[in-house]
């Protein structure tokens, strides 16, 4: 069997970062090649299972891939529609990597704006001795943390030795993680929380769902010299309509993120009054924690990724947002039965001699599917006028269809075979009494049944599977 690829194109990684993800792809079969520009990695693509990298470039001239791993912990950039060349690639995120440098520089521009720096530094430049400008303090503030995450849960830690007033969240799900905030409310009841807040700190990422959730309807919700802390993504908050706050008196802000980036240099953001600008430098993967941790995730969810687990760090390509640890489809491989499955599912069924089990396995085993290293199912095809393959049927191992994963792979197997036009799937089979106390003699249970009309049917089973399935490598 031939090496998988794993492409990384990550210029911040030390040889040590390096080392720790070649031996760890060496030792699962893979080759890995590292580069510091997409262009460079573009010969290996084709091949590519795995990537590591932030440009859609890859993905897009990548038909083969099986998972895609962003450095960074947003991945708007990879929902566009043509983001991928392979529709059923996975894509996971690095959120948990930044919540430390992110967090530390919330908490530098809200200390500058409180403590008025910037009007302190435009005094000292001109070599000027002012004091006694009104500040304020975090302390007894009522805070509202916009994105409740990983960023926003470190920003709460650093923010709790301040003694605020109160920490308030607002996600999607209404849940308070950890129990850490005051209080956690629906995005929907933004506008309830806005009236009683000082210091709002937005961490969201960009999807559809979060674009100017902050405009100038809530901006005129937030009492008097409220605080606006942005390093979540620009397109959440409405710029024009905080500049026009800003330039009235009413409100602070600093920003890292912006709509358009960078910050063009004709902007009149630039002369801003009341407004603190840092290019996007927040989560910085030039603090060598940020890169440890990144290179941690990604080992951890590699792990999983070969022995056929959940990945963590999974993004739900259709909102941006990651899918915890929810059951996910992962890549399957598909081989020929081998000497070591039939003395397996001989030693299970012992009321066949061995020359009829024989017999058996040759007649009703095709394929063995694969998940990491662990059997998860077996592929029977029966043949349609002059050989052709017409239908196949689906044995799922009794304790992976318990866990759903028979459900799991017949939703994802008809979804990509309707969406290539080779046919439909049955949910359930027609086979035979006999056939059916074989399969689960040996451990395996009748799952569905996949008909291949035009245009499948011509071409070869194991062409026709390849397509369907996700495989992370064949063994023919």
């Amino acid at each position: 069997m031939e090496n998988r690829s794993l492409v990384v194109v990550l210029t911040d990684l030390t040889e040590s970062h390096k080392n720790a993800i070649r031996n760890a792809a060496v030792s699962r079969g893979f080759v890995c090649r590292f580069f510091d520009e997409p262009s460079q990695s573009l010969p290996f693509l084709k091949d590519a299972e795995i990537i590591i990298g932030t440009d859609p470039f890859l993905s897009r001239n990548a038909p083969n891939l099986r998972w895609l791993c962003s450095p960074f912990a947003g991945t708007d950039r990879f929902l566009a529609d043509d983001a991928f060349a392979s529709p059923s690639a996975l894509l996971t995120n690095s959120s948990g990597a930044y919540g430390v440098t992110i967090s530390e520089h919330v908490i530098m521009l809200l200390l500058e704006i409180l403590r008025r720096q910037p009007e302190y530094r435009a005094h000292t430049d001109k070599r000027e001795w002012v004091r006694r400008l009104p500040v304020r303090a975090i302390f007894g503030s009522r805070i509202t943390l916009l994105g409740t995450g990983d960023i926003g849960q470190e920003t709460l830690r650093r923010l709790r030795g301040f003694a605020p007033k109160q920490i308030f969240g607002v996600n999607r799900s209404g849940r308070n993680p950890g129990s850490l905030f005051d209080r956690v409310v629906q995005r929907e009841k933004l506008d309830e929380v806005l009236p009683e807040t000082d210091i709002l700190i937005i961490s969201l990422p960009a999807t559809p769902e979060t674009y100017r959730m902050v405009a100038g309807k809530q901006l005129k919700l937030l009492p008097d010299d409220a605080v606006i802390i942005n390093v979540g993504r620009g397109s959440v908050l409405d710029q024009v309509a905080l500049e026009k706050e800003l330039r009235s008196g009413r409100l602070f802000a600093g920003l890292d993120v912006f709509e358009e980036e960078p910050v063009p240099k004709d902007s009149s953001l630039w002369t801003c009054p009341r407004l603190i600008i840092t290019p996007h430098v927040a989560g910085d993967t030039s603090l060598p924690h940020t890169v440890d941790r990144i290179v941690e995730l990604f080992l951890r969810d590699f792990g999983n990724y070969c022995s056929g687990r959940p990945l963590e760090q999974l993004v739900d390509r259709s909102t941006g947002y990651s899918s915890g640890r929810a059951p996910a489809f992962l890549p399957v491989s598909i081989r020929y039965v081998t000497e070591a499955d039939r003395e397996f599912w001989f030693s299970l069924d012992r009321h066949l001699d061995e020359k009829e089990f024989d017999r058996k396995v040759r007649d009703q085993m095709g394929y063995v599917l694969t998940c990491g290293d662990r059997p998860v199912a077996v592929l029977r095809y029966s043949l349609f006028w002059d050989s052709i393959p017409f239908c196949t049927l689906l044995y799922v191992r009794e304790d992976e269809q318990r866990k759903g994963y028979g459900r799991l792979l017949m939703a994802h197997w008809e979804k990509d075979m309707k969406s290539r036009g080779y046919g439909m799937v049955m949910t359930s089979t027609q086979e035979d009494e006999e056939a059916q106390h074989f399969y689960r003699a040996v451990g395996y249970t009748d799952c569905g049944q996949l008909t291949l009309p035009f245009p499948g049917y011509e071409q070869p089973l194991e062409l026709i599977m390849g397509k369907a399935l996700p495989l992370s490598g064949s063994e023919r």
